[in-house]
């Protein structure tokens, strides 16, 4: 019997969290009638253009926050230089992930450890697209990037297709993380299965 390489091993469980987490949203979203739902495509609604702020952080937080532009604006600010996926470098600014994840009683800093190191941060987009974070990726004491939920590019206002929120991760090389039209931040613990 081949005993599998640490690669294969760690493949298998990110294959593996990547679809309990799908499943989970789905759950939680009431979506998951039956399997279909996932590999059929369904006609959308075009969302309005819109630059109105709301945000919804939810999940394994002790404090759930239902965010609008009035509240948005107290929020402490940062600001990135990015590269776009087009090449162009740009200014933007915005509130810092982690920020709102400690504003939701999310662990950080001295607390996150223990079993605090299996929960990730699902971000979701006005159309279903969504992107993970691992928890440590968002916090101070691990890293000194800052992902940025941005909602201003160059001094501008990002609109749609891009905002009125987007993630932006600097330092990437792809930027299929870059969630664009943010509505939802969900903090899932990760598990699994015997």
């Amino acid at each position: 019997m081949k005993i599998p390489s640490r690669h294969d091993l760690l493949r298998q469980v990110l294959l593996t969290v990547s679809g309990i987490v799908a499943v989970t949203l789905a759950l939680a979203a009431g979506k998951a009638e039956g399997v279909v739902w996932a590999a059929a495509p369904q006609a959308k609604e075009e969302p309005p253009a819109t630059t109105t702020i709301r945000l919804q952080v939810r999940g394994e937080v002790a404090t759930p926050l239902d965010l609008d532009a009035q509240a948005w604006a107290k929020l402490p600010r940062h600001s990135v230089e990015a590269i776009d996926r087009d090449g162009t470098s740009g200014r933007y600014e915005g509130v810092a992930l982690g920020e709102l994840l400690k504003r939701a009683g999310v662990p950080h800093g001295e607390t996150l450890k223990g079993s605090a190191m299996s929960l990730c941060v699902v971000v979701e987009a006005s159309d279903a697209y969504r992107a993970v974070f691992a928890l440590p990726e968002l916090d101070e004491l691990f890293t000194d990037r800052i992902i940025l939920v941005a909602d201003r590019k160059d001094g501008e206002p990002l609109v749609a297709p891009a905002g009125p929120l987007r993630i932006v991760v600097p330092g990437e090389k792809r930027q299929a993380r870059w969630v664009r039209e943010v509505i939802a931040i969900h903090v899932v613990k990760v598990e699994i299965p015997e």
